[in-house]
């Protein structure tokens, strides 16, 4: 996580580029360029701190259950294909102990430490290409799910959750997002940016 602390922006900026690039040197016709974010549904005082998507950070999810910062975009077929897996890392955590008050104070030795995800997550049937929605449940369950943007339901939540949770996939806990190899890739990744850019008249 200290890697990551470190190293979020200069990444960020490296997704927010090489996304840019791609938008506008490849487009493709069969394809759609669409935002992609996250909900989650743990007890109060939970959060998702980071999350990933195919090894690029996306951003956070905030104590209400909501992304606070969703990243911009990825590309995603008009049409559902069969087979569509998406590599998904998601980090929780537990502020009980250090709610944040009105100026963002906390005690960050005080907030736990949930546990770190990762599963190949399938793509859920669509029929048309919509904003990519990753949902988060307790046990390390997950769900990815184009134009779905909450399961809540106002009338009956936690009948809707359930049924919601049913079709989630459980990931797997691991003691680190990525390995030491790939976050040498991704820092190696960094490096070709910062030479490219270098680069341009």
């Amino acid at each position: 996580m200290r890697f990551f602390a470190e190293y979020r922006w200069p990444l960020s900026l490296v997704v927010m580029i090489s996304g840019a690039l791609i938008y506008w040197g490849t487009q493709d016709e069969d394809k759609v360029w669409v935002s992609i974010d996250a909900v989650h549904y743990f007890p109060p005082n939970h959060r998702i701190d980071e999350f990933y998507v195919d090894r690029l950070a996306y951003g956070n999810s905030g104590f209400d259950g909501y992304a606070d910062m969703g990243m911009c975009c990825v590309w995603l077929p008009r049409r559902w294909r069969p087979g569509m897996v998406v590599d998904v890392r998601w980090i929780v955590s537990d502020w009980t102990e250090s709610p944040l008050d009105d100026k963002e104070h906390f005690d960050w030795e005080k907030v736990k430490l949930v546990g770190i995800y990762r599963a190949k997550v399938p793509v859920e049937r669509y029929e048309e290409a919509d904003d990519v929605f990753v949902h988060f449940f307790n046990g390390g369950k997950i769900r990815v799910a184009p134009g779905i943007r909450d399961f809540r339901d106002k009338k009956d939540i936690e009948k809707s959750i359930t049924n919601a949770e049913a079709n989630a996939i459980v990931g797997q806990k691991v003691s680190e997002a990525f390995t030491a190899k790939e976050e040498a890739d991704i820092l190696e990744e960094r490096e070709r940016w910062k030479e490219r850019r270098r680069r341009w008249p």
